[in-house]
């Protein structure tokens, strides 16, 4: 999968952004216009560009100087589906871009190598039993 920026047309103000990371804990989001551009299958010469525009809800992970000039920002966001996404905006101009964070899932093996999730029947004989009394002598 490619990474692709892609630009964020409007956005929210200097405010909203601070707030929404000040009041992370009680899920407060902010929204994002993010512009994508998709071609068409097929030859990349003769393929169709597609513009479509989608609104994001994200929360803010974490907001860093993007100068010093107090309008541009590095960011780290979160939607709603649980994706990350690294940022930079203007608060000015209310535009920026972001990109897919992609998650380093090298770890994860196949199902077949994953132990199983065997059920030790005596304990749960036994746990019943003690539970009902059913082992006295």
């Amino acid at each position: 999968m490619t990474n692709q920026q892609h630009s964020i047309v409007a956005g929210p103000s200097r405010e909203e952004l601070f707030d929404a990371l000040r009041l992370r804990h009680e899920d407060r989001t902010v929204r994002v216009t993010v512009e994508y551009r998709t071609r068409t299958a097929g030859d990349p010469q003769k393929s169709l560009a597609m513009d479509y525009k989608r609104i994001l809800e994200v929360s803010i992970d974490s907001i860093e100087f993007g100068n010093l000039k107090g309008h541009t920002w590095v960011l780290t966001l979160t939607d709603d589906d649980g994706l990350s996404y690294d940022a930079y905006f203007d608060t000015e101009r209310r535009q920026g871009w972001l990109k897919l964070i992609e998650k380093d899932n090298s770890w994860i093996t196949d199902d077949d190598n994953l132990p199983g999730l065997a059920v030790d029947h005596e304990l749960e004989r036994a746990e019943h039993a003690m539970a009902h009394g059913l082992n006295r002598r």
